[in-house]
C-alpha cells in the first residue's frame, strides 16, 4: 500500500509540475502572447503504468474569443478521480495573459494557481502562485529583459516556498542581435 501510495503522490506531483511550468514552456516562448489561436477538442484515454495500473484521461477544451477554457479527469485503476480546470485570457491591447487553474487530487484535496504574465518594453513580468493540496502556497515572480544592442537577454527569479522562504537566481546569455 505504501508503495501505490508513493506512485499516486508522484502522479499527482507530475501533474501539478506540469501545471507550475512557466507558462511561456507550455504556450508559446514569449509566454503565450503570440501563441496560435486554440481551437475545440475532445480526447479520451488511457495508459498502463510500470506496475501495471491503468490510468485513464478525459480532456475537453474549448476556444474562446481571447484564449480557452480546458478541463481535464484522470481516474485511476480504483476509481478515484483528479481534476484540473485550466483557463486562459489574453488581452493583447494591455498585454497581459492570465492563466488560473484549480483542482482536485486522486483524495479530493484543492489545489489552484495562477499566473499573469505581462508584456513590457523589453520583454515580460510574470507573477505565478501555486496553492497545493496542503493548503500552503508557493509564489514566483520572474522578469525578463532583452536588451537589442548588446544582444543579451537577462532573466531574474524569485520564489517563496511555502515555508516562506525566498530564493533569488539571475542568469543571462547573449544573442546574435539583427544586423
Amino acid at each position: 500500500m505504501k508503495l501505490f501510495t508513493s506512485a499516486l503522490t508522484l502522479s499527482i506531483a507530475a501533474v501539478l509540475t506540469v501545471a507550475a511550468l512557466p507558462a511561456q514552456a507550455r504556450e508559446g516562448r514569449d509566454g503565450g502572447m503570440h501563441a496560435p489561436q486554440r481551437h475545440d477538442f475532445k480526447f479520451e484515454g488511457e495508459r498502463q503504468t510500470r506496475n501495471d495500473r491503468i490510468i485513464k484521461r478525459q480532456t475537453e477544451q474549448q476556444a474562446t474569443d481571447k484564449g480557452f477554457k480546458r478541463n481535464t479527469a484522470v481516474t485511476n485503476d480504483q476509481g478515484q478521480t483528479a481534476t484540473r480546470q485550466v483557463e486562459v485570457v489574453n488581452d493583447k491591447d494591455a498585454g497581459i495573459r492570465t492563466r488560473t487553474m484549480t483542482g482536485t487530487t486522486f483524495d479530493g484535496k484543492t489545489v489552484s494557481g495562477q499566473s499573469v504574465t505581462t508584456r513590457t518594453d523589453d520583454g515580460f513580468t510574470r507573477q505565478d502562485s501555486f496553492t497545493g493540496p496542503n493548503g500552503q502556497t508557493s509564489t514566483r515572480q520572474v522578469d525578463v529583459s532583452r536588451d537589442a544592442e548588446t544582444g543579451t537577454v537577462t532573466k531574474n527569479v524569485t520564489t517563496t516556498n511555502p515555508k516562506g522562504e525566498t530564493h533569488t537566481h539571475n542568469s543571462s546569455h547573449t544573442f546574435q542581435p539583427k544586423p
